[in-house]
């Protein structure tokens, strides 16, 4: 079971994250009282611009969410969990049972959640029932998630396995933009699970944990009577993935750095060619996780 202080939050925002999702298999370790004072926590925030979706106030039943407004765009933003470590308090939490029927519940509670809160991006957050560890994308996760984007959602932001997947970018034809961006896992921002690196065998399939992937999204809006045909308001731009390693320093401090030729060469300066070639075969082998177009 797992708590922080605030600090640890702190931190966080300080580094420049303003959107948390409160909701995964960790939300009730410390029982109710624990998922009071979060979300007390973060409801202190919204007056700094810091959002939060993911706990219930006490005594409500519908899912949590965030509308967000900024620079002349409106995103809504929902945070689920697939999975619990204990049932206990779970109607506090916006927990969706890893079944058909609430699976397909929840798609009409998306599309109405839509309907009542018009906006220009739909964000929805999933820790997701899945298999930690492990690439391999399912056709099962592959077809609900296509059913959350018919059911209004834009951008499918899903996490749990503790390494990264590969995602999808929609798109209606060849010559079209793209309209929609599933990531079925982006690895871990933030990781202590490298305690034991591989050197002389980086493919090792726990290595995975250290290293993951930010990913910005680069929106346009559309003209008004294109979004009309559309029946949208914007498509995506750009979407540029950074790659990210979680870096053991020599006073043995978690450090995260963005993994590249530079980082890996200013290594090598520092006579940390250990781990500069650690990290050099890492880089290789992250780099064949990557975005596909789909064609819808």
């Amino acid at each position: 079971t797992f708590n922080v202080k605030p600090p640890y939050v702190e931190a966080a925002i300080n580094a420049g994250f303003d959107v948390f999702s409160l909701a995964n298999n960790h939300t009730n370790d410390q029982g109710s009282e624990g998922m009071i004072k979060t979300r007390e926590y973060f409801e202190g925030k919204r007056k700094d611009g810091i959002y939060s979706a993911g706990i219930k106030a006490v005594g409500t039943t519908n899912l949590t969410y965030q509308l967000i407004e900024k620079n002349d765009w409106k995103i809504l933003f929902v945070a689920t969990t697939e999975i619990l470590n204990s049932y206990a308090n779970r109607s506090m939490i916006d927990f969706i049972a890893p079944n058909a029927d609430r699976r397909e519940l929840f798609c009409q509670e998306l599309k109405k959640l839509r309907e009542e809160n018009p906006c220009d991006i739909f964000i929805l957050s999933i820790h997701t029932c899945e298999d930690e560890y492990v690439h391999a994308i399912t056709d099962t996760r592959r077809n609900l998630y296509r059913k959350y984007i018919e059911s209004g959602v834009d951008i499918i932001w899903a996490n749990h396995p503790h390494l990264a997947k590969e995602w999808e970018i929609f798109t209606k034809d060849e010559n079209s933009k793209p309209y929609a961006l599933a990531m079925y896992a982006l690895g871990n921002t933030i990781s202590a699970q490298r305690t034991n690196p591989q050197f002389e065998k980086p493919e090792t399939n726990r290595d995975y944990t250290g290293d993951g992937y930010l990913i910005q999204v680069k929106f346009e809006k559309l003209d008004e009577n294109v979004a009309q045909q559309k029946q949208r308001t914007f498509e995506i731009a750009e979407v540029s993935p950074y790659l990210i390693t979680t870096y053991i320093n020599p006073n043995w401090q978690y450090v995260i750095q963005r993994l590249n030729d530079d980082f890996i060469q200013k290594l090598r300066d520092s006579n940390r060619t250990q781990w500069a070639d650690y990290l050099s075969a890492r880089k290789t082998l992250m780099e064949k996780i990557h975005g596909k177009v789909v064609i819808e």
